[in-house]
């Protein structure tokens, strides 16, 4: 049996996760060096295969879906096996934590808080609020308006905490955002509601607004919990 390690301290770099698979498992030359393409891959492996992910918490929320996207494949194909292997153990934060215990649990979503310097405002299962300052010089786009990832990536991270804080590790599955007006202010809040929330899946609503009340953007999102 063929052993593969794959390091989350590597993991910042998601094109060299997806040479290095490639590389390994002998993916075909049109591998589209995603997600998506490494589970339709993961189904075709045939040759006994194990693969293990060494987790650190260098890494950001990538990783975490990368996790869930080989062990579901390891749970559908007789030939791959996988493990989880844990040097930090990461909990979320319970349900009755501190926004302070919860802004530093939440700091090591990196991406996140090094683009857009987020403050949490409100923070428990189910709900949360974010809130950041828009930089001119960092989230305007060449025509002057706001960034569309800017509004995505805060959204993205009041999803983290809503569906996380005092609840199972929870990794989004599928997000849609409809971009509804331009920003008018100079800042933003997002805030997400879990709609339902199932053993396995859950579903969310994020409002992304500006400090005039402008509303900016709208998420839905479907999320996993491992």
């Amino acid at each position: 049996m063929r052993v593969i390690h794959i390091y989350e301290r590597d993991a910042t770099d998601h094109q060299a996760v997806h040479d290095q698979l490639k590389r390994s498992l002998g993916f075909p030359d049109h591998y589209g060096a995603n997600l998506d393409a490494l589970a339709d891959c993961l189904g075709d492996v045939s040759q006994p295969t194990h693969l293990s992910l060494e987790r650190d918490g260098s890494a950001d929320r990538w990783f975490d879906v990368l996790c869930t996207v080989v062990e579901r494949a390891a749970s559908h194909n007789p030939a791959l096996s996988c493990e989880i292997c844990s040097e930090r153990p990461r909990v979320a934060p319970s349900k009755d934590a501190s926004l302070e215990e919860v802004g530093t649990f939440f700091a090591n979503d990196r991406y996140a808080t090094a683009s857009l310097s987020p403050t949490i405002m409100e923070a428990r299962p189910g709900h949360a609020v974010v809130r950041m300052d828009v930089d001119p010089a960092r989230h305007l786009n060449g025509l002057g308006g706001l960034m569309g990832g800017v509004s995505f990536t805060l959204a993205d991270y009041a999803l983290a905490i809503a569906t996380n804080v005092g609840q199972g590790p929870t990794v989004s599955v599928t997000s849609s955002i409809e971009y509804l007006s331009a920003l008018r202010g100079t800042a933003l809040e997002a805030t997400c509601e879990v709609d339902h929330s199932g053993h396995t899946l859950c579903f969310a609503t994020i409002d992304v607004r500006d400090d005039l009340g402008t509303h900016i953007a709208r998420m839905t999102a479907t999320c996993c919990r491992r």
